[in-house]
């Protein structure tokens, strides 16, 4: 799982949550990204799913801080939630070293630019979308890896 947002110009008011531009969810090498910033609800069907402890196990990098804004801004609560830096032992490192390290996935791109973009955007661009299929695909595989998540059900969604 993971939340992208644009990063605010300056401090918000009161310590307010950056406002969320998306949420991407992956299974296996499916993922979807929700503009949750271009929506006006959210489906029940994925607050349901979200809300579901029995479920998933949602696994992502600075998962607390990505649930919170969902929270704030959209009234989402996501029960069961794994944090990379936690289950992986490897503290503050990058999810492309993460990558590297557990995985043997070298060259993992997560360029900063594309990471302080516009993702309240009308249309993302392809370099988002990428963006943001890489971060919740590494979250997902990451996660398995270490026994935070369950793993794919399917085999053609091995990676």
């Amino acid at each position: 799982m993971g939340v992208q947002w644009t990063p605010p110009s300056r401090a918000l008011a009161g310590g307010a949550e950056p406002r969320p531009g998306t949420l991407q969810l992956c299974v296996g090498s499916r993922c979807l990204v929700f503009q949750v910033a271009q929506g006006n609800a959210f489906p029940a069907a994925l607050r349901r799913f979200l809300a579901d402890g029995g479920v998933a196990a949602f696994v992502g990098y600075g998962i607390r801080s990505d649930c919170r804004k969902l929270a704030a801004h959209h009234g989402l609560h996501v029960a069961c939630t794994r944090e990379l830096r936690a289950v992986t032992g490897m503290g503050s490192s990058s999810m492309a070293r993460m990558a590297e390290e557990l995985l043997g996935l070298a060259g993992i791109k997560k360029p900063a630019a594309v990471g302080r973009s516009r993702w309240d955007a009308p249309k993302l661009s392809k370099k988002q979308v990428k963006y943001a299929c890489v971060d919740a695909f590494l979250s997902h595989r990451l996660g398995v890896h270490v026994g935070a998540a369950p793993p794919s059900t399917s085999s053609s969604d091995s990676a």
